[in-house]
């Protein structure tokens, strides 16, 4: 089986972070954003920028339908639609109402979309889809499924049940739907950081599925995303309040693969076997067996840097003569940039907007800091705020008089990457000193 063809798909993304009458939503913009990126990164999907549409609180019910509309009938393969912000419900009511900026709780007519409209454009946009895939991420999502058809996921027996329900009259089309809470719970969004349900999509778009195959069935997908949903609240929502996110699915097969496993090691990621010897005799083909080893993306030798590199290499000012060799890979771009030249290594921080240029000549110099920093803040529901802590991984960067800081959520990418590279160029050091005693080539601070 084959994964759905990025180039006959489309994804509608909406986020809505502020509200005039409800409060906001810290961190669904970011959400959104990242989300999208993901969509689009060949490791994951490869959906082009072009098939993707973004909205947020500016957008009205009537905006919202005609993207599901014009994605709909534009693919003949997924279309997917995602919603993050609040939920809203009549009380004792069975419709979920998606809540758009000017949403007034009191007045459900007023600024919102009840998901049945959502659902009826998209099914009759999409006829000729092969999937319709949905995510919400807000207060009583679980409402979008039918009394009797919901179900949680982890594999229980619903979940086979569900997937061989019959379809929805529009051919053998099959969807699948995932929500963040069940019909009566409220969803929370911590104050830093993605949305608790659609981090967890993140982070296994993300990071993968370790010991799973190259590519991720609806199945395995879904089970994972449980699973670090549950990881990022625990000790966050008491349990009586903790949400439990719902699944139900028609016309899928459980197995069918939908994205790339990105914990799954594939071939063009290491670069032939010949050009990386046991006992490099260059200092490129060294550099490109270190950060191998420490996971780093390496541009193929030989190869084109791409739009990629062309942009990693201008923020963080690398000259034309230089040779890009590797990089942090792009999904950790929002908290800065670790660039590995054939000369240098480039720093830019997206927190404090600086950058450093560190020669391999001179890494023994640089001296590499980290702390810890507690953040306490409050975060908002549709009918509390939630108290939360989150820690603020610090590193700094010192090379002579400059200081270069990086201040991440966890995970700290940068961090970890740092803290592997320097003492793995330290040790290269020692074996080789020749490669380090004498400027190299083209080398500039």
């Amino acid at each position: 089986m084959l994964l759905p063809d990025p180039g006959r798909s489309r994804a509608v993304l909406l986020g809505v972070p502020d509200y005039r009458r409800l409060a906001p939503l810290p961190g669904v913009a970011a959400g959104v954003a990242r989300l999208g990126d993901l969509l689009c990164d060949p490791t994951v999907w490869g959906l082009p920028r072009r098939h993707v549409t973004v909205l947020d609180g500016r957008a009205s019910a009537d905006d919202v339908l005609a993207a599901v509309r014009d994605a709909g009938e534009a693919t003949d393969d997924t279309l997917l639609v995602y919603f993050a912000g609040h939920g809203l419900r009549e009380p004792g009511g069975d419709q979920l109402y998606l809540a758009l900026a000017d949403a007034d709780d009191d007045h459900l007519a007023i600024g919102t979309l009840p998901y049945p409209e959502v659902l009826r454009v998209a099914r009759r946009a999409a006829g000729r889809a092969r999937w319709r895939i949905t995510f919400l991420d807000c207060c009583y999502s679980g409402l979008a499924i039918p009394m009797g058809g919901s179900g949680a996921v982890m594999g229980r027996a619903e979940l086979a049940r569900l997937v061989s329900e019959p379809g929805d009259g529009h051919g053998r089309s099959g969807s699948w739907l995932m929500t963040s809470a069940s019909r009566t719970q409220r969803s929370f969004t911590p104050p830093h950081g993605y949305p608790y349900f659609t981090g967890a999509l993140i982070d296994v778009l993300e990071s993968g599925v370790p010991g799973a195959g190259p590519e991720l069935g609806v199945r395995d997908f879904v089970r994972r995303v449980e699973e670090r949903f549950q990881e990022r609240i625990r000790g966050r929502i008491p349990d009586p309040d903790r949400p439990e996110p719902q699944y139900v699915g028609h016309n899928v097969d459980p197995d069918e693969p939908w994205v790339r496993n990105r914990a799954h090691v594939t071939p063009h990621v290491v670069p032939p076997r010949s050009t990386l010897p046991a006992a490099p005799e260059e200092f490129v083909d060294a550099l490109r067996l270190l950060l191998m080893r420490q996971h780093l993306a390496l541009v193929p030798e030989g190869g084109t840097e791409g739009l990629k590199g062309a942009w990693l290499k201008r923020r963080c000012q690398v000259s034309g003569e230089e040779r890009l060799i590797g990089y942090l890979k792009s999904r950790y771009a929002r908290t800065g940039e670790v660039v590995f030249t054939d000369t240098h290594l480039c720093l830019h921080s997206s927190s404090a907007g600086t950058r450093m240029r560190i020669p391999y000549s001179r890494v023994n110099e640089v001296s590499l800091d980290t702390a810890t920093e507690e953040v306490h803040s409050g975060a908002a529901t549709d009918q509390t705020v939630l108290m939360d802590t989150s820690l603020l991984m610090i590193t700094r960067v010192t090379l002579g008089h400059r200081t270069l800081e990086f201040r991440e959520y966890h995970p700290e990418p940068v961090q970890k990457a740092l803290l592997a590279f320097l003492p793995a160029m330290a040790e290269l050091r020692l074996r080789r000193p020749e490669w380090f005693g004498r400027p190299l080539r083209h080398a500039r601070e």
